[in-house]
């Protein structure tokens, strides 16, 4: 996908998701294939969320995000709460992430940082997983 496409289709996708959760939201990233530059023509856009909304508003988020979109348009657009993220996952997202929106200077790297220090705890528990279930 060509970088003026990705732009135009991130900034359409950034401004649906504050209008939709308004200061519910306080992270939107970029990550996947289309982030890294090496999507293909069915490569799906990959959105991470992040919130500081309470636990108990995460499912109604959820359910926002997931209503946001028309899954069968083209391209997809997969969108994930990393609120609820595996840490595998979320640790995807801060590899290869770009950020799209940041209620705060700071919020990006504040969470990096929570990421980094939760996954050298469950790394090895994650890779022996991973080799035993899929045999990566």
């Amino acid at each position: 996908m060509k970088a003026e496409r990705v732009k135009e289709l991130t900034e359409k996708i950034t401004k649906r998701i504050i209008d939709t959760l308004g200061d519910r939201v306080d992270l939107i990233v970029l990550f996947g294939s289309v982030a890294r530059g090496e999507s293909q023509p069915l490569s799906d856009i990959d959105i991470g969320v992040r919130t500081s909304a309470p636990h108990e508003q995460w499912s109604e988020i959820q359910l926002d995000l997931l209503g946001l979109f028309d899954m069968s348009k083209d391209p997809a657009i997969d969108v994930v709460l990393l609120n609820e993220a595996s840490l595998t996952l979320q640790f995807r997202v801060i590899r290869d992430g770009r950020v799209l929106f940041e209620r705060r200077p700071g919020l990006w790297e504040e969470y990096v940082e929570l990421v980094l220090q939760r996954y050298p705890d469950w790394a090895a528990y994650i890779d022996r997983y991973l080799r035993e279930s899929v045999g990566v």
